[in-house]
C-alpha cells in the first residue's frame, strides 16, 4: 500500500487527505498546534489515517523519519499549511531531498513565493521594497503595503492601503529596518478590478488540471464563502498560457493557488500573489473531476496523465456562507447557494457532512471553558 504524509489539518489538508485516502493510500496527517481535534471525524469511512500531532520542524522532521522507515519507496509528501512550507523551507530545507516533497523544487518555492523576484520576472512595475523607498522613489498612488514573502515575523503586515505619500512616510517611520527588507509597496489597482484565483495542480512545470473562479462572496475574515468558475474561454487560455511558461522554467510540481487582478477596462491581468500549496477552497478543483480520474491522477502522482473536465463549478462553504450572508445583509442568490456543490460533503459518505453544525460548537464551547 502506498503511503503520504500530509503537513497541515485545515481544510486543504482534510480534502487532500480525502482524496488520497480514496485511491488506497494509507495516510498519514500531521496536524499543527492550531489543528488539533479539528477535523478527524471529517474523514470519509474510506479514507485509512494516522493522525499525529507536532508542534515545531523538528518534530515534524522526526515523524517523517519514522513514516519513511515503514516505506521501501521515496515518501510522498504534501504541504498544505502555509507557516509549514516557509518555516521547512527556511528551516529543514534537507527534506526535499530526503522525500519527494510537493511543492517543489525548493529553488521554485523560493522564487514564487518572493513578491519582488516574481513580479522582475513577469516584468511589473509600480512597486519597490519598502527597504529601498524613499522620497524620491516614483510610484503611482495610492499604494498597498504587503508582505514580500511569508515570514513568522512580519505576519501583521498582510495588507495596508494608502492614498498619499504622506500617509506611507508616516507608518513606515514606525517600521524596523529589519522588516522593511521583507514588506514590498505597490500601485493598488483602480476599483473595476476583478479578482480572480487560479488553482490546480502541475507536474514537472506542466500543467495537469487547474481552474479559475471568481470569489462572489466571502466570510467576514476574508475566506471565500463561494465562488464561481470563470467561463471566459478567451481569458483563461491567455492566464494558463501565461502561467503555464512560468510553471516550466521554474520546473514547478504540487499544488498551487494564485491570486490574480483582472482590469475588464483593459482587458488585461497581473499575477498578485502565489500560494505554493493547496488553497484553503481546494475541493471547488477537486470536485470539477470525476472520481474515477481523480483515482488514477493519484495513483500516479509522479506522472499524471492530463485532467479534462466540461464541469464548470458553483462552490459553497454552507457554514460560511451563511456568515457571509448575515454579515453582508445579501440574500441574493441563495438557490444557487443551495445547488453549489458543497466544501466539506464527500459523495459517497455525507454523515461527517451533518456533523460538521455539532463540531462547529463543540468547538465554541470548548474555547470559551478554556479562556
Amino acid at each position: 500500500m502506498k503511503s503520504i504524509a500530509i503537513i497541515g489539518f485545515a481544510h486543504q489538508g482534510l480534502a487532500i487527505a480525502r482524496l488520497f485516502g480514496a485511491a488506497g493510500y494509507e495516510v498519514n496527517i500531521l496536524a499543527l498546534p492550531n489543528e488539533y481535534n479539528r477535523f478527524e471525524f471529517h474523514l470519509s469511512k474510506y479514507v485509512r489515517s494516522r493522525v499525529s500531532r507536532v508542534s515545531d520542524s523538528d518534530e515534524i522532521e522526526k515523524k517523517l523519519e519514522e513514516i519513511q522507515v515503514h516505506n521501501a519507496e521515496k515518501l510522498l509528501v504534501i504541504i498544505t499549511s502555509a507557516d509549514a512550507i516557509n518555516t521547512l523551507s527556511l528551516y529543514k530545507p534537507v527534506l526535499w531531498v530526503r522525500y519527494d516533497v510537493l511543492s517543489g523544487p525548493l529553488s521554485a518555492i523560493q522564487m514564487l513565493s518572493n513578491k519582488a523576484l516574481l513580479y522582475n520576472k513577469l516584468r511589473y512595475k509600480d512597486f519597490v521594497l519598502a527597504s529601498e523607498y524613499d522620497e524620491n522613489t516614483r510610484i503611482k498612488y495610492p499604494v498597498v503595503l504587503k508582505r514580500n514573502e511569508e515570514r513568522p515575523e512580519i505576519y501583521s503586515y498582510k495588507f495596508h492601503y494608502f492614498d498619499t505619500e504622506v500617509s506611507l512616510l508616516a507608518f513606515l517611520k514606525d517600521v524596523p529596518n529589519e522588516i522593511k527588507q521583507y514588506l514590498i509597496i505597490q500601485s493598488a489597482f483602480p476599483s473595476n478590478t476583478v479578482a480572480l484565483d487560479f488553482r490546480g495542480f502541475i507536474r514537472g512545470g506542466k500543467i495537469i488540471g487547474s481552474q479559475v473562479v471568481r470569489e462572489i462572496r466571502a466570510w467576514p475574515a476574508g475566506v471565500p464563502s463561494y465562488l464561481e468558475e470563470e467561463t471566459n474561454k478567451q481569458l483563461l487560455l491567455r492566464i494558463s498560457n501565461s502561467l503555464g511558461d512560468l510553471f516550466k522554467e521554474v520546473n514547478y510540481s504540487g499544488f498551487i493557488g494564485i491570486d490574480i487582478a483582472y482590469l475588464p477596462s483593459e482587458d488585461s491581468f497581473f499575477v498578485l500573489d502565489i500560494n505554493t500549496r493547496p488553497p484553503a477552497s481546494v475541493t471547488s478543483w477537486i470536485k470539477k473531476y470525476r472520481r474515477r480520474d481523480l483515482r488514477d491522477f493519484a495513483l500516479t502522482i509522479d506522472d499524471p496523465k492530463e485532467l479534462v473536465s466540461r464541469r464548470t463549478v458553483r462552490w459553497v462553504n454552507t457554514m460560511r456562507d451563511i456568515e457571509a450572508r448575515i454579515y453582508t445583509k445579501d440574500l441574493r442568490g441563495i438557490i444557487c447557494s443551495l445547488l453549489a456543490r458543497k466544501d466539506m460533503y464527500w459523495e459517497g459518505d455525507p454523515v461527517p457532512t451533518f456533523l460538521n453544525p455539532f463540531c462547529t460548537l463543540y468547538r465554541i464551547i470548548n474555547k470559551r471553558y478554556n479562556e
